[in-house]
C-alpha cells in the first residue's frame, strides 16, 4: 500500500523491513515480500523458527497483511537432518519465541501486535492471546518474551508511535496481567528480558532488562533492585543498545550490543561481560560491529554471537563469531574466529549438543531467507583446531526451494582484513556524516510541516475520514523522521570516535596476533630443545 502523503525518507524503516526478502519469496503464501525468519529455539530433537510474512500497512493498528496471504507462522525442523517437518500458520507475523516448559508450550510473540500465540508442543494446537499492554496513553507492541518456572510470561514491548518508548509487562498463563507487578516504562529500546539469579544477593531469580543499563527486577513486583552504570561515549551519548543477555562463566552475565541503527558502531565493542560485584566495570570485547544474540557453551569453552552489521546500509561484518573462553585470559582479549554466510545475514541463534558435536542453528535474512546449521566437532575446545578440515561445517535449508543442501566447510573470515575494512568503513562514514545529518534535518522539517498542514486541513473539516487518515499518516511520518534525526545526530557526533575506536581494535588485534605467534614459536623452540 502506498501512502502519497508519507514522505519517502520516512518509509525507510518499512521499506527496509518489508522489501528485504522480496527477491527470494517462493510463492504468494506469505505475500510477495516475506520478511523471513526471526528467533529460533531448539527443543529435544526439533528446532522451531518464527517466520514473518509480508506486511502491507505498518501504520494500521493492528497492521494489515495482503489479502489471502498467511501473516506468519512457526517452521519446525528435524534437528539432526535440518529437514522441514511442519509449518504452523498463525494469524499474525511471528518474531519472538520462548519455551514455556511449565506448560509444555512454545510462546510466539507477534512483533507488530499486542498479542502472543501459544503452541502445544505435543498436539501443535495453537491459541491466540490478546495482551493488555496499555500503560498511560501508550499501547505497546510485543517485542521479546520469556517465561519463569511457574509459566508466567514476561514481555518487553515498545510504543510504535514513539521509537524511544518501551516497557516490560508480566502476564499469567491465560494472558491476564499479573497482579502486583509494576509495569516498567523506559526511554529507549528496552528489548531484552532474561531471568537469572546471577545478580541476586539472596539467590532468587530476577528479571534482567534494559537496553542502556542492566536492570535486575523482582519477578513478583517488577521493582528494580539493581541498575548498572551505562558505558558512555566521549560525546556524552550512550555507546550501547543491549539486545540480549545470557549467563556467562562463573557469576557473570554477557550482554550483546546492537548499537546499529546507522553507522558509528565501528568503534563500539559488541559484547560486554558483567561480573557480580563489578557490574559497573564491564569487560568489553569487539569481534564485529554489533551483536544480536549469543550463547555460552561451557563444556566447549566457547561463546557464540551473531552480528547483523549496520542495520540500514548493510555494511560491516555480518558473521557468526566463535569465541574461545577458558579463563586463561581477560574476556576482552579472547581469541575468536568469524564465519560468514553467502548472501545472507545472521540473526537469531540456538544450540543443540549431541555425540556428533555442537550444532548451532542460525536464522539468515536479507536477501536470502534460510536456516543454517553450523556443526562444530566435539573435540574442538575454544577455537583451537576449528579450522582443521572436518572440524566445522555448514548445512543450509533454503526457503525459496524448500531444500536442505549438502554440508560444506565453514567459510572463515580473515580477521585482520575484517578489522581493516571496519576502519575504512568508519573513515568513510566520518566523511559523509555532515551530509547525512543535513538530509535528516531537512526530512524532519518537511514532515513537521506536513503534519501542521494536515492538522489545519482536518480543523477545517473535523468529520472528514480521509483527512483524519491523512493526519495519522503525517503524524507517524513526523515521529519516524524525528527518530531518524536523533539517531543520525548521535551517529554523526560519534563519527570521529568511531574512527579512533576502529583503529584501536585493529592495532590491538595485530599486537595480540604477534604475541600469540611469538608464544607458539617459543613453545616449539622449548620442545625441540627437550
Amino acid at each position: 500500500m502506498t501512502h502519497p502523503k508519507f514522505p519517502a525518507k520516512a518509509l525507510a524503516i518499512a521499506i527496509t523491513l518489508a522489501a528485504s526478502a522480496a527477491a527470494s519469496a517462493p510463492t504468494t503464501h506469505y505475500g510477495d515480500a516475506p520478511r523471513g525468519f526471526y528467533q529460533i529455539v531448539a527443543h529435544g530433537d526439533e528446532v522451531f523458527a518464527a517466520f514473518a510474512g509480508t506486511i502491507e500497512d505498518y501504520m494500521a493498528d493492528p497492521v494489515s497483511y495482503p489479502k489471502g496471504a498467511t501473516p506468519g507462522g512457526v517452521f519446525v525442523f528435524d534437528a539432526a537432518s535440518l529437514q522441514l517437518k511442519q509449518e504452523i500458520p498463525l494469524q499474525a507475523d511471528a518474531g519472538a519465541l520462548a519455551l514455556n516448559l511449565a506448560k509444555n508450550q512454545l510462546v510466539v510473540g507477534h512483533t507488530h501486535h499486542h498479542a502472543v500465540s501459544t503452541i502445544d508442543l505435543d498436539t501443535r494446537q495453537t491459541r491466540y492471546h490478546e495482551l493488555d499492554t496499555r500503560h498511560g496513553d501508550a499501547f505497546y507492541r510485543v517485542r521479546y518474551v520469556t517465561t519463569d518456572a511457574q509459566g508466567d510470561l514476561y514481555v518487553s514491548a515498545y510504543d510504535w508511535r514513539s521509537p524511544f518508548q518501551s516497557a516490560v509487562f508480566k502476564f499469567g498463563p491465560s494472558g491476564q496481567k499479573a497482579p502486583g507487578f509494576a509495569v516498567q516504562p523506559f526511554d529507549g529500546f528496552s528489548l531484552p528480558v532474561f531471568i537469572t539469579s546471577r545478580f541476586s544477593t539472596d539467590g532468587q531469580p530476577q528479571l534482567l532488562h534494559g537496553s542502556a543499563q542492566v536492570r535486575a527486577a523482582d519477578l513478583q513486583t517488577g521493582a528494580v533492585e539493581y541498575q548498572s552504570a551505562s558505558p558512555i561515549r566521549s560525546t556524552g551519548q550512550e555507546a550501547v543498545s543491549f539486545y540480549n543477555y545470557i549467563e556467562g562463566p562463573g557469576n557473570t552475565i554477557i550482554a550483546t550490543n546492537n548499537f546499529s541503527w546507522f553507522d558509528g558502531s565501528q568503534g563500539d565493542p559488541n559484547l560486554y561481560l558483567f561480573e557480580r560485584g563489578k557490574e559497573n566495570q564491564p569487560q568489553p570485547l569487539f569481534t564485529a560491529n554489533t551483536a544480536l544474540e549469543a550463547i555460552y557453551h561451557p563444556q566447549a569453552s566457547q561463546l557464540y554471537a551473531t552480528s547483523f552489521g549496520s542495520y540500514f546500509n548493510g555494511k560491516g561484518a555480518q558473521v557468526l563469531s566463535i569465541i574461545g573462553i577458558d579463563g586463561s585470559q581477560p574476556f576482552g582479549q579472547s581469541r575468536f574466529e568469524n564465519i560468514r554466510f553467502d548472501n545472507a545475514v545472521p540473526n537469531s541463534l540456538a544450540m543443540r549438543r549431541s555425540d556428533a558435536g555442537t550444532d548451532l542453528f542460525v536464522t539468515l535474512r536479507m536477501p536470502a531467507i534460510q536456516i543454517a546449521k553450523v556443526r562444530i566437532a566435539p573435540d574442538v575446545k575454544g577455537i583451537d583446531g576449528i579450522r582443521t578440515p572436518g572440524a566445522c561445517s555448514v548445512t543450509i535449508w533454503n526457503f525459496e526451494s524448500r531444500d536442505t543442501l549438502a554440508p560444506v566447510p565453514c567459510d572463515f573470515v580473515d580477521i585482520e582484513q575484517q578489522f581493516k575494512d571496519n576502519l575504512q568503513s568508519a573513515q568513510a562514514f566520518a566523511q559523509s556524516a555532515p551530509q547525512k545529518l543535513k538530509e535528516a534535518e531537512e526530512a524532519a522539517a518537511a514532515s513537521r510541516k506536513a503534519l501542521a498542514d494536515a492538522q489545519t486541513e482536518l480543523a477545517a473539516k473535523p468529520d472528514d475520514a480521509e483527512r483524519k487518515k491523512a493526519l495519522e499518516t503525517a503524524r507517524y511520518a513526523a515521529q519516524i523522521n524525528d527518530f531518524m534525526l536523533i539517531a543520525t545526530s548521535r551517529s554523526a557526533a560519534s563519527a570521529e570516535r568511531a574512527v579512533t575506536g576502529a583503529r584501536q581494535f585493529l592495532l590491538d588485534y595485530q599486537e595480540q596476533n604477534r604475541a600469540s605467534h611469538a608464544n607458539h614459536a617459543d613453545g616449539r623452540a622449548v620442545r625441540k630443545k627437550d
